[in-house]
């Protein structure tokens, strides 16, 4: 079903696509920070996923107020497809793509569609801010836009080594061209979540030219309750297949080979990363699944260097051995994390205990300087310093004359 509301026949230069789910809370201050751009030139495409809350309301009232947002809706099919389907209606040269829980800058669309003009990118990435929802701090993302110069132009292919480490594979701080999209075929997964990992690294592998900009345009909200980013466990199997379709990507393209190091440091991060943040049995699942699915892509004698940290590496190792060694190895790792702790624990104790003998003799040190102070500022010290002065002069004078003769 389509609400349309954008005017007149001139194609909008840039399509912003917003996902919209049960976001009543948030979608007024994206749609505002949207509609506020310096940048006019644009379209807003609204597509409400099957909220349950007020969030069509909110905005259809934004849609009656800027005739440059269209309101699509269609059932909950979560983030990914309501992307897709704002993307078919996307009009622009440029589209960008932002949650409907996070906002951008005034002068985000206008700061990317000037480097992309400039530098005539497939894709622009900027810098972006964490906001936290309870306490509206606002801290910098420091792990995006690494091992690059913003003030240069890369191919996705000059950036193999370092692909899936240089930003992250979301969506929101990036400008893709609509053509080289399309040209691309590429579409977000139709995933609980992990959905837009398999667009955002399929577009920077495939780009003849990737720009950057070093402005922070965005603010994605952390702490939110609603996210589903909460309750990863209900759909832990996304992260695994999100990876494996890049992998798939990768071979059905033949680059595969150019990437496949940086590929499985990445696949081996991500899992890694998803093993520590899982709990019970969606911890067991991704193990198991991890065992059929990406063992078998690990090299069997890497070269020095292959693997980018030890932690890497040794998850490979334990992935690829039979489970006699890998139960061995892992026997070997907690108890040697168990000294580590034990060790860590004795060195807190102690540390503990010196900062309380620290502590007992700076209070000493303070109280010896007080009683000093209060000697030297007694009537006491102030009379015997005064009567002693004479019998000290006299004592100078002859200790003077006894040394001239």
């Amino acid at each position: 079903m389509v609400d349309n509301h954008t005017p007149g026949s001139m194609a909008p230069l840039v399509s912003v696509v917003v996902p919209a789910y049960n976001v009543g809370t948030y979608i007024d201050q994206c749609l505002t920070s949207i509609k506020g751009q310096t940048y006019a030139n644009l379209e807003i495409i609204v597509v409400d996923d099957g909220s349950t809350d007020d969030t069509l309301e909110h905005v259809r009232n934004h849609a009656i107020e800027d005739a440059r947002i269209t309101v699509l809706t269609q059932e909950n099919r979560y983030a990914g497809v309501a992307r897709n389907y704002g993307l078919s209606h996307a009009r622009g040269e440029y589209v960008a793509f932002l949650d409907a829980d996070d906002f951008f800058e005034p002068d985000m669309i206008g700061g990317l569609v000037k480097r992309a003009a400039d530098t005539e990118a497939d894709v622009v990435v900027c810098r972006s801010l964490f906001f936290d929802d309870v306490t509206e701090e606002v801290k910098p993302i420091d792990f995006c836009l690494l091992y690059v110069d913003p003030t240069e132009v890369y191919s996705g292919s000059a950036l193999q080594d370092v692909m899936f480490r240089f930003c992250v594979g979301w969506p929101w701080d990036k400008l893709f061209r609509v053509d080289f999209v399309r040209r691309h075929g590429l579409q977000f997964q139709d995933t609980r979540t992990t959905n837009d990992a398999y667009f955002v690294f399929m577009a920077l592998m495939l780009a003849d030219r990737i720009a950057f900009s070093n402005e922070e345009y965005v603010f994605h909200r952390t702490n939110n309750a609603g996210s589903l980013e909460r309750t990863r466990s209900r759909s832990w199997a996304n992260a695994v297949n999100a990876a494996l379709a890049i992998g798939e990507g990768l071979e059905e393209r033949e680059r595969y080979d150019a990437f496949e190091k940086s590929y499985l440091n990445w696949f081996l991060n991500f899992s890694l990363w998803n093993l520590e943040t899982l709990e019970g049995e969606a911890r067991d699942g991704l193990v198991e699944s991890l065992e059929h699915s990406l063992a078998p892509k690990l090299p069997a004698d890497p070269p020095d260097g292959f693997y980018f940290d030890e932690r890497e590496r040794v998850a490979a190792e334990l992935l690829r051995a039979d489970r006699a060694t890998a139960i061995r190895c892992g026997m070997l790792l907690a108890s040697q994390a168990a000294h580590l702790r034990s060790d860590n624990a004795w060195l807190r104790t102690h540390a503990e205990k010196l900062d309380g003998e620290l502590a007992w003799r700076d209070e000493t040190i303070e109280r010896l300087q007080r009683e000093k102070q209060e000697v030297l500022q007694s009537r006491t010290y102030t009379v015997g310093k005064a009567l002693m002065a004479l019998p000290c002069a006299i004592k100078d004078v002859f200790s003077k004359k006894g040394a001239s003769a």
